[in-house]
């Protein structure tokens, strides 16, 4: 029996007997591969009036199973950050859960996050951040932010009318 591949390879097979790949081994892709995706999108407001790394987007929490502890996650997020009143200051970056283990506001580590809306009212922002959880448990992410300086008033993290969209992917180590 003959199987044809589109680049013109062919595999020729003796009458009565079967290939079983499966019984070869795995093979493991490149690194640097995307090994799986995962994403979320929510048109909901939060509020905080918070100066500390405790609020998030709740209803975009996304979990992601990694395959092997040395892959990495690479997170990406759109969202709408804005503001009761003009010259208020806010910040976002990331929250991580691991299954069984522990939950960290702030991953990047930055005191300023890793997005930051000065003075202006109402501002759309995208920003990625790839981690390295090291484990093979469930890793839940989602939106953190918070009210940094100037102003007064609440800061406001996604928007009734505009998507926020988180994403996930899982990167070969």
């Amino acid at each position: 029996k003959e199987l044809s591949h589109p680049a013109g390879e062919v595999i020729k097979i003796a009458a009565g007997k079967t290939l079983d790949l499966k019984s070869q081994g795995t093979t493991t892709l490149p690194t640097g591969s995307v090994l799986q995706v995962v994403s979320v999108s929510e048109s909901v407001e939060y509020v905080t009036t918070s100066s500390n790394w405790a609020a998030r987007m709740t209803g975009n929490d996304v979990t992601i199973t990694p395959s092997s502890a040395s892959n990495k996650i690479l997170i990406i997020v759109s969202t709408q950050l804005s503001f009761q009143y003009d010259n208020t200051y806010g910040a976002t970056d990331l929250y991580r859960s691991i299954s069984g283990g522990a939950s960290t506001y702030n991953l990047s580590g930055e005191s300023s996050g890793m997005n930051t809306n000065m003075g202006f009212k109402a501002s759309g922002l995208s920003y990625s951040y790839e981690d390295t959880p090291n484990t093979t448990s469930a890793v839940t992410y989602s939106p953190s932010f918070k009210f940094s300086a100037g102003g007064v008033g609440s800061v406001y993290l996604g928007r009734n009318d505009t998507k926020t969209v988180v994403t996930l992917m899982e990167i070969q180590g």
